[in-house]
């Protein structure tokens, strides 16, 4: 696995970007580290901690992969802001609104309706009926000028993300500075290499407000 003998082969953390990480895209860095996971998960199953040295570089290939993905941030910031000003104001969000909450009362009575009556027959005339109007009311959510704007935008932000995941990566790109992604990268580093050497495994989440987790950008659906 190249990012495991990379993590031994260079002395320091900048070595180790230069060498390893820069040239490559995230996606391909993404990937890599999810092989990682899956060996050692395959290995281990279900458990509090690998041992010392299987956990320290898997630490580190968590905070890897938040650093070098920290810029998912901007498509975050897209996605949050069409539930705010003036993307709503600008698309009608109000004749969304209206739509999707009749679609939320027809759920809802559909499982009063169920709940209230033993009779299967009733039960599935109910279940009909539901159906046929949550189809309905869903078509008319996705006529509103709100849901296909938010859906335009959707794609645009599905595009710039996997035009950002497949951009090789650059010195510039992963060159130390102040941030927090790298702070806990450092640490995550040091730790793997103090175990290496012998020495004992520091958890390097425990002065973390970072959890490490990897950005996940769903699609939206109707």
């Amino acid at each position: 696995m190249e990012l495991v003998d990379a993590t031994t082969n260079n002395n320091t953390l900048e070595g180790f970007l230069r060498d390893t990480v820069v040239g490559k895209s995230i996606k391909e860095i993404l990937d890599m580290s999810t092989y990682v996971r899956l060996y050692f998960g395959n290995k281990y199953g279900i458990g509090p901690r690998y041992k010392d040295d299987d956990q320290a570089l898997t630490d580190f290939i968590n905070y890897l992969g938040n650093f070098i993905n920290r810029g998912i941030s901007q498509a975050r910031a897209e996605r949050d802001a069409v539930f705010k000003e003036p993307f709503t104001t600008d698309n009608n969000y109000e004749e969304y609104q209206q739509v999707d909450k009749l679609r939320k009362l027809a759920t809802r009575k559909f499982f009063t309706g169920v709940r209230d009556t033993d009779d299967e027959g009733e039960k599935e005339r109910i279940r009909a009926e539901y159906e046929r109007e949550k189809q309905e009311l869903s078509n008319k959510v996705g006529q509103t000028e709100f849901y296909q704007a938010w859906q335009k935008r959707e794609k645009e932000i599905t595009q710039w993300v996997d035009n950002f995941h497949r951009t090789p990566i650059s010195w510039e790109d992963v060159a130390p500075d102040d941030s927090k992604h790298y702070r806990n990268l450092v640490r995550a580093w040091d730790n793997l290499q103090r175990v290496i050497k012998g020495g004992g495994y520091e958890d390097p989440y425990q002065d973390s407000s970072e959890d490490p987790e990897l950005a996940d950008l769903d699609a939206i659906d109707v």
